[in-house]
C-alpha cells in the first residue's frame, strides 16, 4: 500500500476489539467481487495468498503456538470460517463456520536444513509459499521452523488474499501479539463457540438468488437516484475522474511495457530475499528531501532495477518501467475489517537516470501527477463498474481468459507496520519479512514494511 509515514497511524492493539465488532455483525457475509477475483485467479503456478516470515527470539514449539492462537481465536472469527460456493456459481461464495475447526489443523512444525542460515530460510520460505491452501478449511496456515542459526524461532504464516489485503493482514497479526512480554491472554468469550451449521445446497441456492435480486434492486435504486439533481455535481466529478483515468490508462493495455528480465511466464518456484534499513535514517532523509517514504522506495527501486538490467545487457536509456502500486481505500474507521479495500496506481519510473536526486524528483513529479488526476479513485470506480456485473459474467474473464502479459512490469507495495515492539508470549518479534502475490508474467514483487 502507498503509505506516507508522516501521517501513518500508530499500531493500535484495539485491533482485536475492532475485528470482533466488525466480524460479529458480518460473520456469514458473502465475499465481495473483489475478494472473489483472488479465488478465480489461483492455480498451481500462481498461489493467491500473502505470507509473513516472522523471526522471534528464543525457542517455542508448534504446540505452544497452537495454545497462543487458541487463546485469541475468538477475536479472529474469520480464522474459523471456510469458503462455501452456491450451486452453479450464481453468486460469490459465502464465509461459513468450519464445523470441524481445530487450530491444530493449521499449524505445522519443521526444521531448517543445515546450516540454517538466511540463504536456507529464503529457499525453504519459497518452498512453503507455493503450497496452495486447502479450500475445504479456513484459508490460513502457520509453519513453525526450528534450526535457524540465530537460535530463534521462525513462523511462516500464509493468509489467502480473498480474506485479507496488506493492511488487514497487519491488523490480524496485531491481535496475536502484545506490546509487553508475557502479557496475559485476553478474556475468553462469555460462552463457548459453537459453529453454525453449513447451509445445504438448496438453502445456498435460494440465498444466492435473493442476494442477486437485492443487488439488482440496489442498482436500480442508484440509477433512479442518479436523476436527483442534488447529487449531480458529485456524480459529474466522479464521471470526469473515471473518463480521465480511462484515457490515461487505456493506452497501457495495448502498449506493451518495456522488455525486462523478469517479465516472463512464471512457474511455481519462488524465492525471497530481504534488506533491512534503519527507519529513522529513512525518515530523516525523506524529510530533508521533501519526499514521502513511498517516493524513497520507488527511487531506490528504480536505481536497483536499472543497474540489474544494464548488467544483463538491457538498454535502459530513456526506459520507464511501469510499477503497479496498490493503494488502500480503507478509511480509518475500517481498520480491522477484513477483505480487500484496495485500488492501484501505475507509476512510470525512469530506470536510466543514474543520479538518485534526479530520479527522486522524477518520481515525485509522477506521483503528484497521479494524485492530482486521482488515478487510484478512477481505477477504483472502473473496477466497481466491472464488479457490478452478475457473478457468473464477472467471473468468466478471471477463470478462462488466456494468461497474457500485463501492462506493468513489477508490483511494489508499501505497508505501515507496528511502531512498538511486539511479543508472542515472552518472545520478541525481531524481524518481519512480507511476501506478496505474483501473477501471470510478473516475476518480481517488492513488499516494503515499515
Amino acid at each position: 500500500m502507498i503509505v506516507e509515514s508522516s501521517n501513518a497511524a500508530t499500531a493500535s492493539f484495539a485491533a482485536g476489539a475492532r475485528l470482533r465488532d466488525v466480524e460479529e455483525k458480518r460473520l456469514n457475509e458473502r465475499l465481495s467481487a473483489h475478494d472473489t477475483v483472488f479465488l478465480h485467479w489461483e492455480h498451481p503456478e500462481q498461489p493467491m495468498h500473502v505470507a509473513e516470515c516472522l523471526v522471534y527470539d528464543g525457542h517455542f514449539t508448534a504446540a505452544e503456538l497452537i495454545k497462543m492462537i487458541q487463546d485469541r481465536v475468538h477475536l479472529l472469527p474469520r480464522y474459523r470460517q471456510m469458503i462455501v460456493s452456491p450451486p452453479l456459481g450464481i453468486a460469490p461464495p459465502t464465509w461459513e463456520d468450519d464445523p470441524d475447526f481445530d487450530v491444530a489443523n493449521h499449524v505445522e512444525e519443521g526444521m531448517l536444513p543445515s546450516p540454517g542460515d538466511d540463504n536456507v530460510l529464503s529457499r525453504v520460505g519459497g518452498e512453503l509459499f507455493v503450497e496452495l491452501l486447502d479450500r475445504n478449511r479456513p484459508l490460513w496456515k502457520a509453519t513453525v521452523l526450528q534450526g535457524h542459526e540465530s537460535g530463534g524461532t521462525i513462523v511462516f504464516l500464509k493468509l489467502h488474499h480473498a480474506m485479507v489485503d496488506g493492511v488487514s493482514s497487519i491488523d490480524l497479526l496485531e491481535v496475536l501479539h502484545d506490546t509487553e512480554p508475557n502479557a496475559p491472554a485476553p478474556p475468553p468469550p462469555t460462552k463457548p463457540w459453537q459453529p453454525r451449521p453449513v447451509p445445504g445446497a438448496a438453502s445456498r441456492f435460494a440465498d444466492a438468488v435473493v442476494d442477486q435480486a437485492g443487488t439488482v434492486a440496489g442498482r436500480v435504486r442508484r440509477a433512479v437516484g442518479g436523476l436527483d439533481p442534488r447529487g449531480a455535481r458529485q456524480r459529474l466529478d466522479q464521471l470526469r475522474t473515471v473518463a480521465r483515468t480511462a484515457v490515461d490508462t487505456t493506452p497501457m493495455v495495448f502498449r506493451r511495457a518495456p522488455v525486462t528480465p523478469f517479465n516472463q511466464p512464471i512457474s511455481a518456484a519462488r524465492e525471497f530475499a530481504w534488506l533491512e534499513l534503519p527507519f529513522d535514517h529513512v525518515q530523516t532523509t525523506r524529510k530533508q528531501l521533501g519526499a514521502t517514504v513511498n517516493d524513497m522506495v520507488l527511487t531506490i527501486l528504480g536505481g536497483a532495477l536499472g543497474r540489474y538490467m544494464r548488467r544483463h545487457g538491457f538498454d535502459t536509456d530513456g526506459v520507464k518501467l511501469r510499477i503497479m502500486c496498490p493503494v488502500s481505500t480503507r478509511r480509518q474507521d475500517q481498520h480491522g475489517a477484513l477483505g480487500n479495500m484496495v485500488s492501484m496506481v501505475v507509476v512510470e519510473v525512469d530506470v536510466g537516470l543514474d543520479d538518485p536526486l534526479e530520479r527522486l524528483q522524477a518520481v515525485r513529479d509522477e506521483m503528484q501527477r497521479l494524485k492530482a488526476a486521482d488515478q487510484a479513485g478512477g481505477l477504483h470506480d472502473l473496477m466497481s463498474v466491472m464488479m457490478a456485473l452478475p457473478a457468473p459474467a464477472f467471473s468468466l474473464p478471471f477463470r478462462y481468459a488466456p494468461r497474457r502479459y500485463w501492462p506493468h512490469n513489477i508490483t511494489s507495495t508499501n505497508v505501515a507496520g507496528p511502531r512498538t515492539p511486539l511479543f508472542l508470549g515472552p518472545h520478541e518479534l525481531l524481524h518481519w519479512y512480507p511476501f506478496g502475490v505474483q501473477w501471470n508474467d510478473n516475476g518480481l514483487f517488492l513488499c516494503t514494511l515499515s
